[in-house]
């Protein structure tokens, strides 16, 4: 299976990925880290950060 195939199919292509891990090619969200990615999603995209505006 091909890269672009496995990604349409919602499949891990390999890297790595902030907020999960890899388990059997898997990947499953680890709550501890994903916490971080919300905040720095949050951080970013904020109404006050006006690099978007």
């Amino acid at each position: 299976m091909g890269m672009t195939q496995r990604a349409r199919e919602g499949k891990w292509n390999g890297g790595r990925v902030l907020g999960y891990q890899s388990i059997n090619k898997v990947l499953e969200i680890v709550p501890k880290k994903a916490e971080n990615v919300k905040l720095i999603f949050n951080l970013d995209y904020s109404p006050t950060n006006t690099k978007f505006h």
